[in-house]
């Protein structure tokens, strides 16, 4: 789930580094990795209340939800298929 996925996040930001070289990502500073767990909370929390609303998923990914992330590297490319993946998940906990 997402949740955990988030959980899995805060153990390794609990962890003492200043640089992070995620298999998946770019290689980072720990404030970089703390704003993309921040991405995630918020992604979820976004999601979330948009199924809860009865919003579709086109009409999430049409929206300007997560835009004050614009700045994360490969929030371009990934920033539907984030979305598509926790609506998805989101979906599933109904």
């Amino acid at each position: 789930t997402l949740s955990e996925w988030i959980s899995s996040l805060k153990q390794v930001e609990a962890l003492d580094f200043d640089i992070v070289t995620p298999g998946h990502s770019s290689v980072g500073t720990k404030a970089e990795f703390t704003a993309y767990r921040e991405f995630f909370e918020d992604l979820q929390v976004a999601v979330t209340d948009a199924v809860n609303s009865g919003m579709t998923l086109e009409e999430l990914l049409a929206s300007d939800v997560l835009t004050d992330y614009s700045d994360l590297p490969n929030y371009v490319p990934q920033r539907d298929r984030n979305i598509e993946e926790a609506y998805g998940l989101v979906l599933q906990q109904d």
